[in-house]
Parts: structure tokens; sequence; C-alpha cells
């Protein structure tokens, strides 16, 4: 595109709509992978909006201290209780092990660790959000790529009146075609034309793969504590603070 109006002796720029049609024809094989590719970041980011909220794993651990420091105090009220109960479960031989009794004060409660505000909740958050916007603006890509580069100055030319057409210097007055209508495109030349039907074989089927195993690890479920991966439900942790009698 740079040097094709050179062909005969014109240093113009091409025209941007020109370009467009150009590389819009020479990708089309690559722009195969357009709907594949948007069914995977848009179940990115749904993934990305579950894991943002009400299975954000900073909330999922906050309340640990808190029920670290319940268990010990329920141990120091009931320790004799609880030791001798273990020894009787725990030792073959117990006929030299009585209730024990206090061989010591009670101890002194240990304070309830109260889960101060910290900055990590809003920094995860951030993370999220910051990856949600890439995924947006990254969701029709391979549609953007011929946009992309012929807005750029060094591709293409910005005065539309002065400009490489294909033809000779003028406007470009054919009808720029979207890349899901690449035989209507004025530029693309059929099955002649660059085609890369060899190429990006592997990739498109990545991608498609992709497609299809991301939308299982959505599969939404009434009850919250199950959180569905890889297709196969896995029960989330429960940290229960009720205390065994």
């Amino acid at each position: 595109m740079e040097t094709c109006a050179q062909c005969q002796r014109i240093n113009e720029k091409p025209c941007r709509p020109f370009c467009v049609n150009v590389l819009s024809g020479c990708t089309h094989q690559m722009l195969d992978s357009e709907g594949a590719w948007k069914v995977t970041t848009e179940s990115m980011i749904k993934l990305a909006n579950q894991l943002n909220h009400r299975q954000n794993l900073v909330s999922a651990l906050q309340p640990i201290p808190v029920l670290i420091s319940e268990a010990i105090m329920y141990f120091q009220e009931k320790r004799d209780y609880i030791t001798n109960k273990m020894i009787g479960k725990c030792l073959l031989d117990i006929s030299d092990f009585g209730l024990r009794r206090k061989r010591s004060p009670r101890l002194k409660h240990i304070p309830v660790i109260t889960s101060k505000k910290s900055r990590d909740h809003l920094i995860l958050n951030q993370m999220f959000q910051s990856f949600i916007s890439k995924m947006e603006e990254w969701s029709v890509f391979f549609g953007n790529v011929p946009e992309k580069l012929c807005g750029e100055e060094e591709w293409a030319s910005e005065d539309e009146n002065k400009c490489w057409n294909g033809t000779e210097i003028g406007s470009y007055n054919l009808p720029v075609v979207n890349y899901t209508h690449p035989f209507k495109n004025p530029e693309y030349q059929g099955a002649d034309f660059l085609t890369f039907r060899g190429n990006y074989i592997e990739e498109r089927q990545t991608t498609k793969m992709r497609a299809l195993e991301t939308p299982p690890a959505l599969v939404a479920s009434h009850d919250e504590n199950i959180l569905h991966t890889s297709g196969k439900p896995t029960r989330k942790l429960k940290l229960l603070s009720n205390h065994t009698q």
C-alpha cells in the first residue's frame, strides 16, 4: 500500500477508503476468525464480571481471620473437654487418661481480628475493570485491522481529494465494503487475489476451540455456592463458624 502508486511514478499515498478495501480483501481469510474471536472475548468479559462480583476471591477470603480468632477463643473456653475428647478418639489406651482438670487460670481471650479496610479489593476491582475494557476494545480485533492500519498516516493519505485511488490522483468514489461481504468488495478479485486459504488454519481452529471451551464456565446455577468450570460443577469452599458441640 505504501509503494503501489510508485509503479506509475506517483508519490501520493493511497486514499483511505481504497486502502481499507484492499486490506479487507487481502486479510479476508484471517477475518474468518472474527466470529469465534468475538464469542471468546464476550465469554471472557462475562467471566471477569462474575469473578469481580458474586465470586470475588477477596470477599470469600476476608472472613478467615475472624473465624480463626473465634475458633481459638472457643478452644480456650473448652480446652479441657476438647483435649480429653481428642485423647479418647486418637489414643488406643485411654485408661491412664481421666478427665483433666484445669492446671492454670483461663487464658486471656485473643481479641477478634476485624477485617480492616484495605486496598486489596479496590486493586482487584481495578484489574478486572482494566481487563474488561481491553477485551471490549479488542473484541473486533480482526475486523478492525484494515481500519486501524489505514487510519495511520504512514499507510494512507489524510487528504481524500488528493490521494491515489488505484488508477489516478483523486478521490475514491467506490463504496467501502464491510469485511463480512468480501465478494462485494470492488477491490477483491476473487480466488486469485492474494488468498490465504492455506494460512491461519491453525489460528482459526485454536480460536474456535477457545470459543467453545469458554461458555461452559459461565453456566448459571441457582446455587450460588457452585461454580462451574470446564463444564464440571465444583462446590466452593465454605467456612463454617458453627462450633461442634
